[in-house]
């Protein structure tokens, strides 16, 4: 789920190399919230999914149309409260105090959010895979948010999602891919899935169908 931090704010331990590193180091971590929170270093928005071992923190890069870059050395770190992270984090509370539609499960490896999965043989959450022949019965929904590995990660198995970030055309299906990702692409191997319809460019109703061996 996401979170929202309160006026947290640090420095970059170390430097980020360039802008496909999906680690960093931060000179603290006190007061900041557990995971799914999001940062501003210089221009570069960042989702962090969780906090690891000592202040390195896993991150997404250059989330909300913003551009991933190399940052300094004692570079500011600020916790932010971004339009798009205010809409998941009002999203994430409804649909677990309001929907049947909603399961919890716990994460069996570090989940991103709005990714398709499935539960493995011990009941938790791993990625959808349409190349995966033993997922096509198995789907149960969408990630509302990113999860850590050992953490409940909430998913949608019906109904409206939304995430800025999302361009879908309308009038076309939504189906599942590779590692639990949404496309648009019709499958052309392992099978095929529809897992809903854009209501928006920026919103998807999810109502899974009956997946075809391909």
């Amino acid at each position: 789920m996401e979170n929202l931090g309160n006026d947290f704010e640090t420095t970059l331990a170390l430097a980020v190399a360039d802008a496909v590193v999906t680690t960093i180091n931060v000179a603290s971590s006190v007061g900041a919230p557990d995971a799914n929170f999001r940062i501003r270093i210089d221009d570069e928005l960042m989702l962090v999914t969780s906090k690891g071992a000592g202040e390195n923190w896993t991150v997404q890069r250059g989330v909300e149309g913003t551009t991933a870059a190399a940052h300094l050395i004692a570079a500011g770190v600020y916790c932010v409260a971004t339009a798009a992270g205010i809409e998941q984090f009002c999203n994430d509370r409804y649909a677990i105090s309001g929907s049947d539609n909603i399961h919890q499960a716990v994460a069996a490896v570090e989940l991103g959010g709005h990714r398709v999965v499935v539960l493995d043989a011990a009941g938790e959450a791993i990625y959808a895979d349409r190349s995966i022949l033993s997922h096509r019965d198995k789907v149960l929904g969408v990630t509302t948010g990113a999860a850590s590995a050992g953490a409940d990660a909430t998913i949608r198995t019906y109904g409206e999602l939304t995430e800025p970030s999302w361009s879908w055309t309308l009038d076309e299906p939504v189906f599942l891919g590779l590692t639990g990702l949404l496309t648009q692409t019709v499958p052309t191997s392992g099978f095929v899935l529809r897992i809903g319809f854009p209501t928006a460019a920026t919103s998807l109703f999810i109502d899974i169908d009956d997946a075809i061996t391909l």
